[in-house]
């Protein structure tokens, strides 16, 4: 059965991050711009408050998945069905999957344990089957099969909202198999635009049935192919779209005007502290601190600015870094979940970019940015070296090898990284520029607008 006349879009929005960048990058304006008034958006995370985005989306509706799909409307034998399908999800489905995926292929062993707070990590959720690759492979069977109970409000939505096409920000989450499968029965394409580029290698399972995959680099059209049996002439690379923003012109007389608003020396040479989340840099306060008390005893003393930027996901950032609020010379700049232009600024200006792996590292190499990578914990730790483990992850493996930053697994590195950083920023300007090209591949603004274009030419639904 196909739906007749389609005439809306429908884009999931998955975890808070892809979210944003869906938000932030331009992605939902372009696909607005191509859908005015056809454009609908359902919001599966907590976090996203649709009334936030209503005013610069005014031609988009945007809604939240509970509301969309409440399951108070079920009949009696369909609540039962709901119910039992939800604790068979538990046992056997996206998160018990995802685990054994990441240990029958090596990703993030060291932090798969019991009770991480990231579930594709928590070896708590990996269920009642022993771990063998007969258990694997009927556990994925029945995950994928179009034999399990689907909520019928989201085959009635999609046919009343005649949606002529399904497109997820990150389609690694448990929600995104009802809505694939409702679809694919409607004979509706299914993009899925994998979020990140750790995502193929460690955050989960990725169904092989998409209409088209969307992806940042070579690197991860491969791993679909080798990890995940996705057939390689269904993936488009398109390059980053969060990287569209750094295409810009000089901006050093914003930047200027910037640190003057934080109450910076606008002369003096800049160290950006980028965090990254409390799960994976746990001491990450403690260690920028210390950074502050080195700054005051040095020659950098009066001398350099310090500017900490807590992850956007650091939902405790006043509680975490509230020591480091008001210093001289140090700016602490938070709740920054939606703000991109001090970012940007940030990222093509600062001598010195400190963070604990994370996006922004690359980011900050692809804008030639000296970057010091933070590799040790400075507090004990239950879980290990938490910092550490962020760089044995299967997408550091290439820059890990590349020399494209400076490695600290002490305190003593760590302020030679950033000395070094500001006296000489060229010396490590090659390693960078070849790993931008391997990585990023390109900044030319333009990928965002390849991702519309080629979301645009795989759904049935026709734009303006």
């Amino acid at each position: 059965m196909s739906v007749n006349k389609p005439e809306t879009l429908l884009v999931v929005l998955g975890c808070p991050i892809s979210s944003r960048l869906f938000f932030e990058s331009g992605i939902l304006k372009g696909l607005e711009d191509r859908y005015p008034n056809r454009l609908i958006t359902i919001a599966t995370s907590g976090i996203i408050d649709p009334a936030s985005y209503n005013d610069r989306f005014s031609k988009t509706r945007i809604m939240r998945y509970a509301d969309v799909f409440n399951n108070k409307y079920l009949s009696f034998k369909n609540s039962i069905l709901f119910h039992l399908e939800q604790f068979l999800d538990n046992k056997f489905g996206f998160y018990p999957l995802s685990i054994r995926f990441n240990l029958r292929h090596g990703f993030n062993v060291d932090r798969i344990k019991k009770g991480q707070t990231n579930y594709y990590w928590n070896y708590s959720k990996i269920g009642p089957l022993p771990d063998w690759d007969i258990a694997y492979n009927a556990m994925r069977r029945w995950y994928f099969s179009k034999y399990r109970f689907i909520n019928p409000a989201i085959t009635r939505f999609l046919k009343d909202e005649m949606v002529g096409g399904v497109v997820y920000s990150n389609p690694q989450m448990p929600v995104s198999h009802a809505i694939t499968k409702a679809a694919e029965k409607l004979s509706i394409p299914v993009i899925g635009h994998i979020a990140s580029w750790d995502h193929p290698v460690g955050k989960g399972i990725i169904y092989r049935g998409y209409s088209k995959y969307i992806v940042q680099n070579k690197n991860m059209l491969a791993a679909l192919k080798n990890y995940h049996g996705v057939n390689p002439e269904k993936v488009t690379v398109t390059g980053w779209p969060q990287m569209d923003m750094y295409a810009v012109g000089d901006t050093s007389i914003a930047y200027k005007e910037m640190l003057n608003k934080f109450n910076l020396n606008a002369n003096n040479p800049s160290a950006l502290l980028a965090g990254n989340t409390e799960a994976n840099a746990l001491s990450e306060p403690v260690i920028f601190e210390s950074i502050c008390k080195w700054r005051d005893d040095s020659e950098y003393r009066n001398k350099l600015n310090i500017i900490i930027r807590p992850h956007p996901k650091d939902l405790r950032w006043k509680e975490r870094y509230q020591g480091l609020i008001g210093i001289p010379g140090v700016y602490v700049q938070g709740d920054n979940y939606t703000e991109t232009d001090n970012l940007v600024l940030l990222l093509k200006n600062v001598d010195c970019v400190v963070c604990t792996a994370g996006t922004v590292l690359i980011e900050s190499v692809a804008n030639n940015r000296p970057v010091v990578g933070v590799m040790y914990d400075q507090s004990n730790s239950r879980n290990g070296n938490t910092a550490m483990s962020n760089y044995t992850m299967r997408h550091y493996k290439e820059i890990m090898e590349s020399g494209c930053f400076y490695f600290a697994d002490n305190f003593t590195k760590l302020t030679d990284g950033i000395e070094r950083s500001i006296k000489n920023p060229h010396e490590l300007e090659k390693s960078r520029n070849e790993i931008t090209e391997l990585i990023v591949e390109r900044i030319d603004g333009k990928a965002v607008e390849r991702i519309v274009d080629t979301i645009t030419s795989n759904v049935n639904t026709a734009p303006v």
